[in-house]
């Protein structure tokens, strides 16, 4: 999760440190699910450039 996400970078405190965990924990889950080549790290960097993949990747059914 620290290669993908940077997690260490942001010093949190209180209950943000578990938030954002879990937040990136969601998120992970949510890139690895989508069908589309490429690492975590890049399908991520590409949802933040591209609004239509963003859109795809949040309307997928996970369940």
């Amino acid at each position: 999760m620290d290669i993908s996400f940077n997690e260490e970078a942001g010093g949190k405190t209180g209950n943000a440190a578990q938030n954002v965990s879990l937040m990136n924990k969601i998120a992970l889950m949510i890139i690895k699910k989508n069908e589309r080549k490429g690492s975590v790290k890049a399908k991520g960097k590409a949802a933040g450039w591209n609004n239509k993949l963003l859109c795809e990747l949040l309307s997928m059914k996970y369940f």
